[in-house]
């Protein structure tokens, strides 16, 4: 059988994508995201620089499906449960509204279409842009962001489903789509004609369309035998779930192609709706999702943004260069500007790191302006100052987010509050004490507040569960929170209110209801359901005697311990070459939520989480060869 097509191209794309993530590996100086690698690598081997790779309908239609699909994955990631307002929180002051990512996300978007066109207007009203300007379509232009850009950013900083990931990746969302809905428009209007009154009832089609299938979706999803299919087929040789997830994106894709929309709004809302309807909780799920698409599809896609960028147009055009990068700082400022106000909630340095991440922009930058030239709304120029936007954005906004944002460190600081001063309360509190960290209690029970100072225990005393008594806790330098009263309610409402309030992650409770844990499950708060771990704690005393007593903490002079690689001198290393002080053994190593059984010639990764079966005295030591902050 004789076969036309050329594996060549496909080739080099595959090559580059295996080679990058090694590279960006060695390069210590400065942390440089893999996707600002893919496109550098795209643009050497492409039409600016050593020209392998041209015009392929095999690779053009892989970038496609990788843009997809990616618009796909950053449907998927929206984290429904903790976008509601939830009913049973108890944070009723003035500003607990703003504290909600879907409001927040949407002033951003306000607030930068606002800025963009003050700028534009600004600009032609001193020279700078020719009067002829269309001053919406140029706002538009340089207000528009990329979710391509904004969720692998935020996905490789670990921060995609704290409150700050969903702000940013909702903020890129609802920029991204009303830009290109408001250009549509903008064009209809501008237009004048009946071509574009049928394109807007299109529009208005296209959104029925859509909302039919997700009635239809809903109702099929929530019939039991449905349910029933999808749970034994989906981890057979038949992948239910993938393939429902591929059929999804496919046709919400064809539907906005087939109105000429762009397929970023078809694949986004497919993704959505597989994640409130069919998407698996396991991390195994997640991971086999994220390894099609970062580990094939959206590599192509990247490498081929690259490889599509002209170069030689900028160079061509010197006297454009100035007024081009003018557009670029203001690309930058009206995306910092808005988010700086929510300082409160995110702090100056995360607000301006969220800011220069949302100004990255890609190659739809370059077709909006090829649009607007086209309709004779933008100069011709303008095609210049896009290609400079584009590339500018895409590469220095994951770069700088990078350099620029803080993450909390869970392990580097353990202050930890206690909601309970009962006996299992202050026997916690103890336990937490001999590993050195910074306890407080906290009870509305005098009797007990009096038991836990007789324990020499750091205890307060309050009388309505609202911010300032978390406050007077020391909540604001803890980052970690354990609900342990008789109350479901209590304990569930106050892990909410200091997640919300304070922006702590790592939250637990014990449940006295089993029927409840459910509800803890959701809001991401590790439950401890007391009857089942007192029967489990039973079993283990008579199946796994040794193991209960070191995982117990008896008088073994052993332990085990969790800690994150976070040490670039550990991290790339196998096992066998990593010398563990005292004897230490590395029993499990968890990676991007799926957890195995390494060997001598298991290489470690940055972000792994190691399980070590160690001796007591060398906690600290084997905890801070791995993580140099650790204060385990």
């Amino acid at each position: 059988m004789e076969h036309n097509i050329s594996f060549l191209p496909l080739l080099i794309v595959t090559l580059l994508a295996l080679i990058v993530p090694f590279l960006i590996y060695r390069i210590r100086v400065i942390r440089i995201p893999v996707v600002v690698g893919e496109i550098i690598c795209g643009i050497l081997v492409g039409k600016s620089g050593l020209k392998l790779i041209t015009s392929d309908p095999t690779l053009g239609f892989l970038s496609l499906l990788g843009f997809t699909y990616l618009m796909f994955l950053g449907g998927m990631e929206i984290d429904f449960h903790s976008l509601r307002t939830n009913r049973i929180t108890t944070d009723k002051t003035r500003f607990s509204v703003l504290k909600n990512p879907v409001l927040v996300s949407f002033i951003v978007l306000v607030l930068t279409l606002i800025l963009g066109y003050i700028s534009v207007h600004l600009l032609v009203l001193h020279g700078i842009l020719p009067d002829k300007t269309n001053k919406v379509m140029l706002a538009l232009l340089i207000s528009t962001t990329s979710v391509g850009v904004v969720l692998p950013a935020i996905k490789e900083a670990g921060i995609i489903e704290d409150k700050y990931g969903q702000t940013l990746l909702l903020s890129a969302v609802f920029i991204d789509f009303a830009t290109i809905v408001l250009a549509t428009i903008s064009l209809v209007l501008l237009r004048g004609n009946k071509g574009g009154s049928l394109k807007l009832a299109e529009l208005i089609g296209l959104g029925l369309v859509f909302y039919l299938v997700f009635v239809s979706i809903k109702r099929l999803s929530s019939k039991p035998f449905i349910k029933k299919i999808y749970e034994d087929l989906s981890n057979t040789s038949s992948q239910l779930r993938v393939r429902t997830a591929f059929a999804l994106m496919v046709l919400f894709a064809f539907l906005s192609q087939s109105v000429g929309v762009e397929l970023i709004l078809g694949a986004f809302v497919a993704g959505m709706l597989f994640s409130l309807f069919f998407k698996s909780t396991s991390a195994e799920s997640a991971a086999k999702f994220d390894a099609i698409g970062f580990g094939f599809l959206i590599p192509v896609f990247f490498i081929m943004v690259g490889a599509k960028l002209d170069l030689g147009e900028v160079i061509r055009n010197p006297g454009l260069i100035w007024t081009a990068f003018i557009l670029l700082g203001v690309a930058f400022l009206i995306k910092i500007i808005p988010l700086l106000p929510f300082s409160f909630l995110f702090g100056v340095r995360n607000a301006t790191a969220g800011g220069i991440l949302l100004a990255g922009q890609l190659s739809l930058t370059i077709a909006f302006a090829e649009v607007a030239v086209a309709e004779k709304l933008l100069a011709p120029s303008m095609r210049v100052s896009a290609i400079i936007i584009a590339i500018g954005t895409c590469l220095i906004a994951p770069l700088l987010f990078g350099k620029i944002h803080k993450k909390r460190n869970s392990l580097s600081k353990k202050g930890i509050i206690i909601l309970g001063a009962g006996k299992m309360g202050r026997l916690l509190a103890k336990r937490f004490q001999e590993r050195q960290h910074n306890v407080c209690l906290m009870d509305t029970d005098i009797n007990a507040v009096e038991k836990a100072k007789s324990d020499d225990l750091a205890v307060f005393h309050y009388e309505k569960l609202e911010k300032s008594a978390f406050i007077k806790a020391g909540v604001e330098r803890s980052n970690v929170f354990v609900a342990v009263t008789n109350d479901d309610k209590i304990n569930l409402n106050a892990c909410i209110f200091v997640r919300d309030s304070f922006g702590i992650v790592e939250l637990a409770a014990r449940v006295g209801n089993p029927a409840n844990t459910h509800l803890f499950i959701e809001q991401k708060i590790r439950p401890m359901n007391t009857t089942l771990a007192s029967a489990v704690a039973l079993e283990n005393i008579i199946y796994r005697p040794n193991v209960f007593s070191v995982l117990s903490h008896e008088e073994t002079g052993t332990e085990v311990i969790e800690v994150n690689v976070r040490n670039p001198l550990v991290a790339g290393k196998r096992l066998m070459d990593i010398t563990i002080p005292g004897n230490g053994l590395i029993l499990i190593i968890e990676r991007n939520g799926v957890s195995s059984i390494p060997h001598g010639k298991t290489i470690l990764e940055q972000n792994d989480t190691v399980t070590i079966f160690l001796n007591s005295e060398t906690i600290l030591e084997i905890a801070r060869l791995f993580d140099p902050e650790s204060n385990l």
